[in-house]
């Protein structure tokens, strides 16, 4: 039978008030110490190293559906995406133009992207999603027939469009994703 060994109680109080005492100063803010500190943490990165050359991060993009096409634009450009609840008509508006919507309480122009880059307006106000894009500056509604996921592309899987199906697409991928700038796709639409 093995023999319980006592404790000592002085040695368990004393390193516990060390303990105690430690963790205070840890926590307290001391600017004596920060500086000490900081070039610690400096040294400890600096020995790991950094990559001697930047690593080129995949893009994120959200994925959506036109028809039977799909396209892309990059998250960097998306401010929101929301179900299409119809739109207020504008009169005299361009074919592609479906109307304005109330978003965050500021008025925005919502484009039928189907009547832009396909020539095949679907002016229905019923369904589909919109996508609220940051364009030149200008924050704009697109509607799209679905939205699919949201995912990276690494850019070596892009091909260069520029004699693409349209001038606002700058990318597509083997699977025949296209990558739509935004920006160049307001320019055209209202120039």
């Amino acid at each position: 039978m093995k023999q319980r060994q006592n404790a000592d109680w002085e040695q368990l109080r004393q390193r516990l008030s060390h303990s105690r005492l430690t963790l205070s100063q840890t926590i307290e803010e001391n600017p004596e110490r920060a500086p000490a500190v900081l070039r610690r943490r400096a040294q400890r990165l600096a020995r790991h190293g950094a990559p001697a050359t930047a690593v080129q991060k995949a893009p994120s993009v959200v994925v959506f559906r036109l028809g039977k096409e799909r396209y892309a634009i990059e998250i960097a450009k998306l401010i929101a995406v929301r179900a299409f609840a119809g739109s207020t008509p504008v009169p005299s508006g361009r074919r592609f133009v479906l109307g304005v919507i109330n978003f965050r309480g500021e008025i925005r122009p919502v484009v039928d992207l189907a009547a832009v880059l396909k020539d095949d307006p679907n002016s229905s106000q019923a369904g589909g999603t919109v996508i609220v894009v940051r364009a030149d500056s200008h924050e704009i509604g697109l509607k799209v027939d679905e939205v699919e996921d949201v995912r990276q592309i690494p850019p070596d899987n892009w091909v260069s469009s520029e004699k693409g199906p349209a001038a606002f697409v700058q990318a597509i991928t083997e699977d025949a994703l296209m990558l739509v700038n935004p920006d160049d796709l307001l320019s055209r639409m209202f120039s």
